[in-house]
């Protein structure tokens, strides 16, 4: 009984040595600190494999969702609850323990100091270049995303991050305070909002699904993530 923390901070302090995995332990947490809403395990399993190196859904090596499970289990220890499966912060505290009232960062702790250490804009960074990479996904010359009944490994559902991605892109887009001069990650999200391309196409009907508004004529993706609230 010696060994449990006494309380969040301590939890806090003990993560990475549960993981020594510091840079996918922060993206982890960094998502569920900003999320526009709860991910589901599946959404999260997405999430934490996007990065630059993701060209076709097929360079993606998802785990089962139970084995996924408790992989986040481990990352994150104390600090997460899986309900229903979605995926939250055990409670506030433990929320507010982890982020921090400073400017936008992007550096990784170098040793094992997590409380204060992500501020929201890196959250929604990490989210903003995650969502348009994995949209991008659908103008892939593969078009593995173009049906749902397509499977990646033959158990993970291709488009399980679409109706998230397609939501909240914007959001965290401007959240972020992306600028000009990020070129890739502009570049990418000018792709995703050309009318012509299966990923605008994709995503803007997934889009207004979740809206209760009346949808513009002929509205560029542009526009869209423009009338999106913050």
């Amino acid at each position: 009984m010696e060994t449990l923390p006494k309380n969040i901070s301590q939890a806090c302090e003990r993560i990475p040595d549960k993981s020594k995995k510091h840079a996918i332990v922060q993206k982890a947490l960094s998502i569920i600190l900003a999320a526009g809403r709860p991910l589901t395990l599946s959404e999260m399993n997405f999430a934490v494999n996007i990065d630059e190196s993701l060209h076709t859904i097929d360079d993606l090596d998802l785990e089962e969702e139970d084995d996924f499970k408790l992989r986040l289990r481990s990352w994150c220890g104390l600090f997460v609850s899986v309900h229903h499966g979605k995926i939250y912060f055990l409670n506030q505290t433990a929320r507010e323990s982890l982020l921090a009232n400073l400017p936008m960062s992007n550096t990784i702790p170098t040793e094992p100091q997590w409380q204060r250490s992500i501020t929201i804009h890196q959250g929604h960074n990490i989210l903003a270049q995650l969502c348009v990479r994995y949209l991008s996904l659908f103008n892939s010359e593969a078009g593995l995303l173009a049906d749902s009944t397509l499977k990646t490994n033959h158990h993970v559902d291709n488009q399980a991050l679409l109706d998230y991605s397609a939501r909240f892109w914007g959001l965290h887009f401007r959240g972020a305070c992306i600028k000009q001069d990020d070129a890739a990650i502009v570049s990418i999200a000018l792709r995703i909002s050309e009318p012509c391309s299966k990923a605008y196409i994709a995503w803007l009907k997934m889009y207004w699904k979740s809206q209760f508004i009346t949808r513009p004529k002929d509205p560029t993706g542009l526009i869209v993530v423009g009338s999106q609230v913050t």
